[in-house]
């Protein structure tokens, strides 16, 4: 199919949250829309309640290292965003908006308080598209807001990352939404990279592990000659915490590490496309986000359980020619998805 040219798109979606993986998605959906020849920019839009929740969690805390910690973090975050090209919400008419990918349809979420305008209203375009949009953990027999009906019908082209998500438009409109790829599959240009000062190490980079697990961790990390290193979230079992660190950097642990342990979503998603050797923590409610994408690549052996442990998942070398060769079929598809949705010729 053949590019976009001269297409003013903006992207609404959750750029500038304090998130490795909300950042990196933001970065490349935009990245990719200007490889094929968009002109485009993010939407420079937070709810006040999830602009206020955010912070509050970063900073409302006794314990003034913690404080410190948080608010250089902030920083490095904010550093990366100059990166992005920005527009705000309502200075001009976009011949497309696309919103997604990320939860930007979780409306019971408390922390981002999805509100209207992630379903189409008040945005200034006449060609509405959804790229990998999420319903996050909402449960496909609750019940609906009228908004959200109301709003998911303004939408020219709907593309979801999750079979929850699927179902859940296909009962409220009727409308079959493809499920496509996290952007983060889209673009490999990350140019701004910045270093990785270690080698032979696992990563965590996971927000809670229980004691067995922490304990299987050590012992397969003193097996194997490696440290431990955690990003994002302090463990005081790991010999390094990278807490502070901006998404780039935080992207060069990930792709100079040996091993992954994670329970987040990106987390799995960049040990894929770095072709790491990982394992996932999945909890039954985060179970939706995941199951697409490892079970189309036949990853869900990486899933950790009481009869699937660390070590027996490391033990169990992936086939990355194959599982490369599978990913490059989704890739294509999703690009088509979105060329197609953005009227390419």
């Amino acid at each position: 199919m053949a590019e976009v040219k001269n297409k003013k798109i903006g992207i609404l979606t959750y750029h500038n949250c304090f998130n490795y993986g909300a950042f990196l998605q933001a970065y490349a959906l935009q990245k990719y829309l200007k490889n094929i020849g968009c002109d485009n920019v993010i939407i420079d839009y937070k709810n006040i309640i999830h602009w206020f929740r955010e912070y509050k969690v970063f900073l409302w805390s006794r314990n003034l290292k913690v404080i410190q910690s948080n608010i250089e973090k902030i920083l490095n975050f904010k550093k990366a965003w100059q990166y992005l090209k920005l527009s705000k919400l309502f200075l001009k008419k976009f011949d497309t908006i696309i919103v997604g990918s990320d939860t930007v349809w979780d409306f019971n979420d408390k922390m981002t308080h999805t509100g209207k305008k992630y379903f189409g209203y008040n945005l200034k375009t006449e060609n509405l598209v959804a790229y990998s949009a999420s319903f996050g953990f909402v449960d496909k027999n609750s019940l609906i807001p009228n908004f959200v009906v109301t709003g998911l019908k303004k939408f020219n082209k709907i593309s979801v990352r999750d079979e929850n998500s699927f179902e859940i438009i296909n009962s409220l409109i009727n409308k079959n939404a493809p499920i496509t790829v996290d952007p983060i599959f889209l673009n490999d240009n990350y140019e701004q990279l910045e270093s990785c000062p270690y080698e032979n190490f696992i990563l965590i980079y996971s927000s809670k592990l229980d004691k067995t697990n922490i304990e299987e961790i050590i012992q397969y990390a003193k097996e194997k000659n490696k440290i431990i290193i955690s990003v994002g979230f302090y463990h005081n079992w790991c010999q390094i915490n990278k807490i502070t660190i901006g998404p780039f950097e935080w992207l060069e642990y990930m792709r100079q590490a040996d091993f992954i342990i994670t329970n987040m979503f990106h987390g799995a998603l960049f040990s894929i496309k770095f072709n790491k050797n990982f394992v996932l923590f999945v909890t039954p409610r985060k179970a939706n986000k995941y199951n697409p994408i490892l079970q189309k690549l036949n990853l869900t052996d990486r899933i950790a359980n009481q009869e699937n442990n660390i070590k027996n998942i490391f033990l169990t070398q992936i086939n990355y020619e194959i599982v490369n060769q599978k990913l490059i079929i989704l890739i294509k598809e999703s690009q088509e998805y979105l060329k197609n949705a953005l009227g390419a010729k």
